[in-house]
């Protein structure tokens, strides 16, 4: 990690959030997801979490169809890996 301007970055320039700290990205992200599931436009998901004390958790709901949703889990493996986030 090294800091700048009072922030702190991960190795790879990633801002790393400080805990107990909303991250407006993440919120926004979950807000548009949130919206396309209350139009029926999501029928289930698949969640990989990052919580701010580093740990993390999964969650799973709804309908998923098991190899197109292992097939975008392996993407994201894929952008997780080469870090192109």
């Amino acid at each position: 990690m090294t800091k700048q301007d009072g922030k702190v970055f991960a190795l790879s320039g990633c801002p790393i959030a400080s805990p107990g700290s909303p991250n407006e990205s993440v919120v926004k992200c979950l807000e548009e997801i949130l919206e396309q599931a209350r139009s029926g436009e999501v029928s289930g998901i698949a969640v990989a979490l990052q919580h701010g004390d580093g740990s993390t958790s999964t969650r799973l709901h709804g309908y998923l169809a098991h190899h197109a949703t292992m097939g975008a889990v392996e993407y994201l493996k894929h952008r997780l890996l080469s870090d192109d986030l």
